[in-house]
């Protein structure tokens, strides 16, 4: 059995559940049926139940927090400081001058930076929705929380 959702524990404080969607408003809940939103590529693992079908994704992910938002480890840097960060991480990796892994390790501080399997609705919008909309191995652009900026990579299955 797969598991829908599993945390890393450092990102249990911004991550949240919530109702299966495939839309992309925060808590607006869409038919399940329809997929319109979920790339239906082979980065995607389907399970079915009861007349369901999740589509389960996996991504990278870098944390750079804004504001009031820091780690043990970091210092989170205010808001500007942290998007101009986030944007120059996301540069390094897109031009291939570091690799995502790199950067994950050294901005954000997470130990591999994977996301656990998840589906459309399992992690706050906007994050699911940057994913769903990515290629496999693809690289969002910055995404912005209130908790600050993150840098997803759409993993293969």
């Amino acid at each position: 059995m797969v598991p829908v959702l599993r945390i890393i524990p450092p990102l249990l404080s911004f991550l949240t559940i919530s109702s299966l969607s495939c839309g992309g408003r925060e808590g607006e809940v869409a038919d399940p049926s329809d997929s319109s939103d979920t790339p239906a590529a082979a980065d995607t693992m389907t399970a079915s139940g009861e007349g369901t079908e999740l589509r389960f994704m996996s991504a990278g992910h870098i944390f750079i927090p804004s504001g009031g938002m820091q780690s043990d480890s970091l210092a989170a840097p205010a808001g500007a400081d942290a998007r101009a960060t986030a944007e120059a991480v996301r540069e390094r990796i897109v031009s291939g001058r570091s690799s995502f892994e790199d950067m994950a390790l050294q901005y954000s501080g997470e130990t591999g930076a994977v996301l656990p399997l998840f589906t459309m609705g399992a992690l706050a919008w906007p994050l699911d929705s940057a994913v769903a909309a990515l290629g496999p191995e693809e690289v969002s652009g910055v995404v912005g929380t209130r908790f600050g900026f993150h840098i997803l990579k759409r993993l293969d299955l």
